[in-house]
């Protein structure tokens, strides 16, 4: 049985240095694509990271709170009212400081804004296997785990040195992983004593303890999270509301995608990505559909009808889409992680994203063809020839 010509690809591909220019151009607006999705997504996955280590299937958080960060907390006095909850196993205080925490440069003795949280050491409150391990050695007084991916311009941080945390001089214990984001260069975690020696407030220290960021809540294995949540909100005043981890997450997405302008810059940023490879993509399908008229002619002469040469044109835009993808995801692996090297913010490949950008990519170079057809379907055969 014989085989039908693939006409389209040998079209492509015979010409290599066109080839060459036409797959470098439409993998530059992929790239372009893939960087502004990075950022975009790379504000929520910094922004929700921490949230993601939270060990916790509940969280109270102030009614008005929207992000992990401004501060708002609530009453600690809210987490037992929780415990009176039977099918609440534990309850975990978070502290955070974000106005007051600073951490001094030894090498340049300056200060620079730093996130503090504050744990009681006996309590498992991060699923981060770091801090897990060394919080015993919070127990001692003043002293601290640094975040090891915290931006270079606080010095060097490593066990045994000693630092400055607003004023105060603790000890470094330990090292933890978790990453900056777009409002927080480093993170730091302290005992909830050390935490209220730090900020609170020396007249009367105990007042500091008494509000909390985050009350993290274990439910009772068995139990079904979302009727207990029920039961919690029925039982808790409604100055505090009480969301799973992922209802979490959402909140704080929705809360940088719709009220921070930056979510809806990178949005737009794609999207303006998008437009430019639809030109890019016109240029080179419309310089190569004029370069090719005799040959369509020929297609049109010998009995093509109008539409195979629409599905072949169609065919050739989706293999050179193909092929830029391919291109410009390579070179966007190594564009994020030199990013996520400089910046600190989580640049992540996942299923759904790369299927987006290849997806528009390929929508992209169809979208172009379907613009510059027109020259072949207006071309009479005798007129060329």
């Amino acid at each position: 049985m014989a085989q039908r010509t693939p006409i389209a690809w040998l079209s492509l591909v015979h010409r290599k240095p066109r080839l060459i220019a036409a797959v470098a151009g439409v993998a530059f607006a992929s790239v372009l694509m893939f960087v502004e999705m990075g950022f975009r997504y790379g504000l929520f996955d910094s922004q929700t990271y921490a949230i993601e280590m939270f060990n916790a299937d509940l969280v109270i958080l102030h009614r008005q709170k929207e992000a992990l960060v401004p501060q708002l907390p609530f009453p600690r006095r809210r987490l037992a009212q929780a415990l009176g909850v039977p099918q609440i196993a534990a309850a975990y205080p978070l502290y955070v400081e974000e106005y007051r925490s600073t951490w001094k440069n030894a090498g340049n003795g300056q200060d620079y804004p730093i996130l503090a949280y504050g744990i009681d050491p006996d309590d498992p409150v991060f699923l981060i296997p770091d801090v897990l391990r060394q919080s015993e050695a919070l127990k001692q007084p003043d002293t601290a785990l640094v975040d090891l991916q915290s931006r270079d311009f606080y010095g060097p941080l490593a066990a045994g040195r000693a630092g400055e945390l607003s004023r105060r001089h603790v000890r470094i214990v330990g090292t933890f992983a978790l990453g900056s984001d777009f409002r927080v260069d480093g993170n730091i975690i302290v005992s909830d004593r050390t935490f209220e020696n730090a900020f609170g407030n020396p007249a009367d220290p105990a007042a500091r303890r008494s509000l909390v960021e985050f009350g993290l809540l274990k439910v009772r294995p068995g139990e079904d999270i979302a009727a207990v949540q029920r039961a919690l909100i029925a039982a808790l005043p409604d100055d505090v509301r009480v969301l799973t981890k992922r209802e979490l997450i959402g909140l704080v997405q929705d809360y940088w995608n719709s009220s921070k302008p930056v979510g809806v810059v990178f949005g737009l940023g794609m999207f303006v990505g998008f437009l430019i490879g639809v030109a890019v993509c016109y240029q080179i399908l419309y310089t190569d559909i004029l370069d090719h008229l005799p040959q369509y002619a020929t297609l049109k002469a010998i009995g093509y009808h109008n539409r195979d040469v629409v599905l072949l044109v169609m065919r050739k835009a989706f293999y050179l889409g193909a092929l830029g993808f391919v291109v410009g995801m390579a070179c966007s692996v190594g564009l994020y992680a030199a990013l996520h090297a400089y910046s600190g913010i989580r640049m992540e490949f996942t299923v759904g994203r790369t299927l987006v950008v290849m997806l528009s990519t390929i929508a992209m170079c169809l979208a172009s063809a379907g613009i510059a057809i027109r020259k072949v379907v207006e071309t009479d055969p005798a007129e060329v020839f």
